[in-house]
């Protein structure tokens, strides 16, 4: 699995003159074997993470792979925008990781 980031800086015009607005694009890509995990197990939506910066919004495996393009005046706000995104693609690997890991079978030993 991997992030493809893509930044950039125009303008937002106002009634006061225009202001910078930072933009960022993040879109992932998933292994053959990950995507092949997302379509046997159906986690396309059922995996969600709340989005506390916008209450609106919340992230699901489609949000991951179509890109997410978000743009504000404020790049810090931008950033914790950014970290959350990445926080939640985390998730999401460790998810998709856990449902290849499951099938199969262990010993497990218990000493007294």
């Amino acid at each position: 699995m991997r992030m493809l980031v893509k930044r950039d800086v125009g303008t937002k015009g106002g009634l006061f003159g225009s202001k910078p607005q930072f933009q960022m694009t993040l879109k992932v890509q998933l292994t053959p074997e990950e995507q092949a995990t997302v379509e046997k197990y159906g986690l396309q939506s059922s995996f969600t993470v709340e989005n506390p910066v916008e209450s609106k919004n919340n992230f699901t495996y489609k949000d991951f792979l179509a890109g997410k393009t978000m743009a504000d005046t404020d790049v810090d706000h931008l950033l914790l925008q950014y970290k959350l995104y990445t926080s939640a693609l985390e998730s999401a690997n460790r998810n998709i990781k856990n449902h290849q890991l499951f099938p199969g079978e262990s010993i497990v030993e218990i000493e007294e």
